[in-house]
Formats: C-alpha cells, structure tokens, sequence
C-alpha cells in the first residue's frame, strides 16, 4: 500500500497546527474585542418621570423656578435630562437640592442641549428636588399629567397644576455593567418562570463556546499528529 512520506507528513502537521493557531488567534481577538466593547461608557436611566411632552407645563424665569420632587435614585446620578422650547439665549441651570433646601448638585444646560452634567454627582438613595432656572430668556418646560408611576408626595413649583414636565436622570455605567439591567428588564415579558439568571445562564453558556472550541482544536491536530505516526 502507498504510504504518505515524512516529508508529506510534516508539512501536513504544520498546515494544521497553523490552521489552529490562526482560529485560536481570530477566537482571542473576538473576546477581546467583545471585552473592549463592553468597556464603552454608556448612560443608564436611574429614574424617569413617565409623562408625553404634550405641551408646555412651566415657564422657567431667572426669578422662577420649576421645579419637581422630591425623587430617589438607587445608584448616583451624573446627568439631569429635560425637555423644553429656548426664547432667547437663555443660561439654562439645573439646581438640585435636598429636601432641606441644602444643594446638593448643580449644572448648567448647554445651548442647544437636553443634558446637563451635574457636579458633583446626584447622591443615590437621597430625596431630592430638581429645579430649573433661565436667565437672559425663558425656558418653556414641556410635559404633561402627573403619571401614575409617580408618588403621592411628589410635589411640583411653578408648573401648572396636576401637570409635570418631562424628567430623566441618568448614571454612568459601561455596557457590561448594564447586563443586569439589561437581563432584568428583558425578564419583564417573558414567561413568569424566565427571570435574569435565564439571560446569566445563556451569557455563560455562550462564553464556555470559546475555550472549548481551542480545546476541540488542539484535540483535533493531536489525533491528525497520531494518524500519521
């Protein structure tokens, strides 16, 4: 019977030990970019004030502010979102304060901006009231009724009556800190028996892929190796 040479067999187990290199290095690069990736910086909502911008609920002045609260964040917050129409150039200012009246942080509203950052950040698990304020202009806040995820002692200032403007507050996180998040809101319409750990189990099942492919790998150019011998 014809028999394959040494030579044949030893270019052989190279070309697949460089096959299984090059897939172990392409599967090293996706992990890494997935990591990367998952590293990105992104804005989570930490609280939101559930009403449709139907119309303009308060005028925020220089001498009158509009405000809300008071409203409680699990996590701390970095950025205040609002909706509202601009007449003039007005400096727009975010004032958050506690309920004893103390500031606890503060931001301008940039030109043209919905966002503003707040310095220092929101304290979590502390009530407080967000105000708003327009110098050199007006600011028309927009928003609509009360909504029923609101509480009973949620209070508003300057805003018309059983009416509150449009309020989101947001906390930095990366995308890999938001799976649970994520996993937990996805939970939400799913059958009742399926919960977030259902997504935690499927995320690592997906992450064993990986490892055991170079494993299948390295087992696949050993056995190719022992057939030759």
């Amino acid at each position: 019977m014809p028999t394959t040479s040494e030579p044949a067999r030893q270019r052989h187990s190279a070309a697949s030990r460089r096959a299984a290199g090059a897939l172990g290095l392409a599967a090293i690069a996706v992990a890494v970019g997935l990591l990367l990736a998952g590293l990105r910086r992104v804005e989570l909502r930490a609280f939101v004030l559930r009403t449709q911008t139907a119309g303009v609920v308060a005028t925020a002045t220089a001498r009158a502010a509009a405000c809300e609260g008071p409203v409680r964040t699990p996590e701390p917050v970095r950025r205040v979102v609002i909706y509202g129409v601009r007449h003039g150039d007005p400096e727009v200012r975010i004032v958050v304060r506690a309920t004893d009246g103390r500031i606890v942080a503060s931001g301008p509203l940039p030109p043209g901006a919905s966002a503003a950052n707040m310095d220092p950040h929101i304290p979590a698990a502390t009530p407080v009231r967000v105000c708003v304020t327009a110098r050199n202009g007006t600011l028309d806040l927009l928003g609509g009724s009360n909504g029923s995820e609101v509480s009973r002692h949620f209070s508003t200032t300057g805003v018309a009556r059983g009416q509150v403007f449009a309020l989101l507050l947001e906390r930095p996180s990366s995308l890999l800190g938001a799976l649970g998040t994520a996993f937990s809101r996805a939970a939400i319409f799913r059958p009742s028996w399926v919960g977030a750990w259902t997504f935690w189990l499927l995320l690592a099942l997906l992450g064993c892929t990986l490892p055991l492919a170079g494993l299948a790998l390295v087992r696949a150019v050993r056995a190719d190796d022992a057939d030759e011998s």
